[in-house]
């Protein structure tokens, strides 16, 4: 079986594509990260009494 390696060549269409599919990737994973820590410090540092919805 042979596997397209396309985006292994340098200046390629395909590997500017698999760059871009790379970097969208890892800025939703540290978004979902930075979400994550703000929703704890934000559960942990808010008051009972207040409701969020109101």
């Amino acid at each position: 079986m042979q596997f397209d390696q396309q985006h292994l060549d340098s200046g390629s269409p395909q590997q500017a594509y698999w760059h871009l599919g790379y970097l969208t990737a890892l800025h939703d994973v540290l978004n979902l990260i930075k979400d994550g820590t703000e929703r704890k410090w934000d559960k942990a540092n808010s008051s009972p009494s207040v409701d969020p919805d109101e």
